[in-house]
């Protein structure tokens, strides 16, 4: 019978939240709160022409589309808060 070698191990670098320097959060909350912002503008102005295209006067579309863009931006806010290591 032959002996095997085990496999080499892999170095130990622990990925604790607490190894994250300030400005690596700082850059990553940031990056996350401008995002929020570009959604929900963008579901607002896409609403707003929509509302100046079709000659909507109750600005149903710019209504319907921020509040979508809002729960749409939550989510993928919230999602990436959840998954982060």
């Amino acid at each position: 019978m032959s002996k095997t070698e085990p496999p080499p191990q892999k170095p130990n670098r622990p990925r604790d939240k607490k190894d994250k320097s300030p400005l690596q959060q700082y850059v990553f909350y940031s990056g996350l709160g401008f995002q929020m912002l570009a959604i929900i503008l963008s579901g607002a102005l896409l609403g707003d022409w929509l509302d100046d295209t079709y000659q909507v006067e109750n600005r149903l579309f710019t209504i319907l589309l921020s509040l979508l863009s809002i729960f749409l931006a939550l989510f993928i806010t919230l999602r990436k808060l959840l998954r982060r290591p």
